[in-house]
C-alpha cells in the first residue's frame, strides 16, 4: 500500500471487502469494537472530522446487514 498510495476510498473498499469475506466471524461485539477503534483513531484529527464521520457512518451501514455465525458470539 505504501507503494500504491491508495485513496481513503480505495483503502475502505479493500477493508470492507475483507470484512465481508470473513463476516462469518463477525459478532455484534466485534462490530462495536471495529466502530470504537475507528472513532478513537478519528478523534484526534478534528480538521477532517466530516470526512471521517461520513466514512464511519458508511462502515456502520455496511456492516449492519452482516450476520456472523452465532458460534462466535459471546455466551
Amino acid at each position: 500500500m505504501d507503494r500504491d498510495k491508495p485513496s481513503a476510498n480505495e483503502t475502505y473498499k479493500r477493508a470492507i471487502k475483507q470484512v465481508r469475506l470473513n463476516s462469518h466471524y463477525l459478532s455484534p461485539k466485534m462490530k462495536k469494537t471495529f466502530i470504537s477503534v475507528m472513532e478513537k483513531v478519528a478523534k484526534p484529527y478534528p480538521h477532517s472530522i466530516s470526512e471521517e464521520t461520513k466514512l464511519i457512518n458508511k462502515f456502520k451501514t455496511d456492516i449492519s446487514t452482516l450476520k456472523g455465525d452465532p458460534v462466535f458470539f459471546d455466551k
